[in-house]
């Protein structure tokens, strides 16, 4: 967890010293940085189910101001991945995605959306940081996220996040969404028509991997899948079509497969999975935000 600290500016301060501690004496602390901005993100992790204490204390090119009141929080147990079982069962693919994550050593919770819309709210997606969304060969009115799980990723994504979708019936079954075209960086798809062997990644955070074979373990319609600018082809196939997208808006980062994830072999899965999941981690991510109100004398 890295909660992002924020406080009121203060008349006259040049720079805050944040300190973050073990203990509320502050004989053990954990994080002191001097900064001349309101808000600072720790850049290692805060272990998670334990209790810090943190105060700030502002400064100018004369002398100290008066150091904060000591502040106090515990952190939660929170699984950084949501995976968003989309299948419907028909086959059940999930254990091509959680066996990945596992041989990793990646930790993740499921949302099983039982051949429904019912799907995560942005409340529900807070606590992640990359949500992966995969929905096998379902299709017929379900697949992938609908208009109101659009909004709540889209939300959730600009709170610096990262989304994995992998889906071949997705465009199939909702169209070309504003979601797809604002978020995911797709200007047109063409259905069934991906006939892929075999893949070899092109953009971030792909690029130098592959080429993969493919083995479909159900039917192939796979898609071809075209970019806006700026957003990059991640993968592209053995007959030159655009398989997968990637964008990074700086705020946030997404991919697009519209091919099946569960086609890749396990070594190939855990490979692009990696990358996906370093990918992600340079964002910037806010798990958390605290706030402190100061009041300058």
């Amino acid at each position: 967890m890295q909660p992002t600290f924020t406080w009121q500016s203060a008349a006259q301060a040049g720079t805050y010293k944040l300190e973050i501690a073990n203990d509320s004496q502050f004989t053990d602390i954990v994080t002191s940085v001097d900064t001349d901005l309101s808000s600072y993100k720790p850049t290692t992790r805060l272990d998670q189910l334990s209790t810090y204490y943190w105060r700030v204390t502002p400064s100018n090119a004369c002398a100290s101001g008066n150091t904060s009141a000591v502040y106090s929080f515990t952190t939660l147990e929170t699984a950084p991945i949501m995976l968003v079982d989309d299948d419907d069962n028909d086959p059940d693919v999930r254990a091509y995605y959680t066996s990945t994550l596992d041989s990793l050593g990646l930790a993740y919770n499921i949302w099983d959306t039982n051949y429904s819309d019912d799907e995560p709210t942005e409340t529900d997606l807070l606590p992640y940081e990359l949500v992966i969304w995969f929905t096998g060969a379902s299709y017929g009115g379900y697949a992938g996220p609908s208009s109101s799980s659009e909004s709540a990723l889209g939300s959730w994504l600009r709170k610096q996040n990262c989304f994995f979708i992998s889906s071949q019936e997705y465009h199939w079954d909702r169209g070309l969404t504003n979601f797809m075209k604002n978020y995911l960086g797709v200007s047109s798809i063409t259905d069934d028509y991906g006939d892929y062997t075999s893949i070899s990644g092109l953009g971030e955070p792909f690029s130098g991997l592959g080429a993969y074979s493919l083995t479909y373990p159900f039917y192939d319609w796979s898609d071809i899948i075209n970019p806006l600018t700026p957003t990059q082809v991640a993968w592209r196939g053995n007959n030159s079509h655009n398989a997968a997208l990637s964008k990074d808006a700086g705020l946030y980062r997404t991919t697009y497969w519209a091919f099946p994830f569960e086609a890749l072999s396990s070594s190939a899965r855990q490979e692009s999975l990696q990358n996906l999941v370093d990918w992600c981690s340079a964002i910037p991510i806010f798990d958390n935000i605290i706030y402190l109100l100061y009041i300058s004398k």
